[in-house]
């Protein structure tokens, strides 16, 4: 866990509890998300499943062995030792006299892909649909590209790459609201312009749809600023039919 908000790459603010500490101290978790961090070689590296807890300090503290995600790791000898999937060793740190292991990262940023865009590593990168680094060593290693030269990169990220790779909380299988009533509540969009447009020069059309019976109305309009007065007569219509 984390005291720094600031150092989330990315944060679930959703995610809320208690962690237990070994002299039965109970601290209260305010979000959980992932930690961008930089190796000595400039690669990047995370750490997933991280607990903000807001009055700790500012260095990652695991109270407890976490062997789910993407981060594995091993108490032996009082040593925290963390793994990648790879089975690449990305930290060790001791125990400290309190019991809990402090790990202290060199907190990073995604790279601005604009002030890369002239290299030729991040060019490929984002030719083959922002492929690891690794990935396009690996296409040349095994010659499954022709005419591509050697990339030599450490890993690393950018800010499009990262914000594409994260997770949004999923849509509501039912709607929170419902209407009881005719007209209480209508849905109306504004879609085109469509092609081809209709032999009288109509291209647009406005939708709206009764919440309560699913009934929908649909009308033609030739441009944007016929919306107005369109809903309002459409309004005054379907009230006086609805009674």
């Amino acid at each position: 866990m984390t005291g720094e908000r600031s150092i989330f790459s990315e944060l679930d603010t959703g995610v809320h509890g208690t962690v237990r500490f070994g002299d039965s101290s109970v601290v209260a978790i305010e979000g959980r998300g992932t930690i961008l961090f930089r190796l000595r070689s400039g690669e990047h590296q995370e750490v997933a499943r991280v607990l903000l807890h807001p009055e700790a300090d500012g260095e990652h503290r695991q109270p407890q062995p976490a062997r789910r995600g993407r981060v594995h790791d091993s108490h032996q000898a009082r040593v925290l030792r963390i793994w990648n999937r790879r089975r690449r060793l990305l930290a060790k740190v001791q125990r400290s006299p309190n019991r809990l292991y402090i790990l202290t990262l060199a907190i990073d940023r995604p790279v601005c892909l604009a002030a890369r865009s002239s290299e030729v590593a991040w060019q490929w990168h984002a030719w083959f649909g922002h492929l690891r680094f690794e990935g396009l060593k690996e296409l040349s290693k095994v010659q499954m590209v022709r005419g591509r030269p050697l990339i030599d990169h450490v890993e690393q990220v950018y800010d499009s790459c990262l914000a594409g790779k994260q997770r949004r909380q999923p849509f509501p299988a039912a709607s929170k609201f419902c209407a009881t009533r005719l007209l209480e509540l209508v849905h109306a969009d504004l879609c085109g312009p469509i092609t081809p447009e209709t032999p009288g020069g109509k291209k647009l059309f406005l939708l709206a749809v009764n919440d309560q019976s699913r009934y929908m109305w649909l009308v033609l309009l030739s441009s944007k600023d016929q919306a107005g007065d369109v809903i309002i007569r459409l309004q005054v219509r379907v009230e006086a039919e609805a009674g």
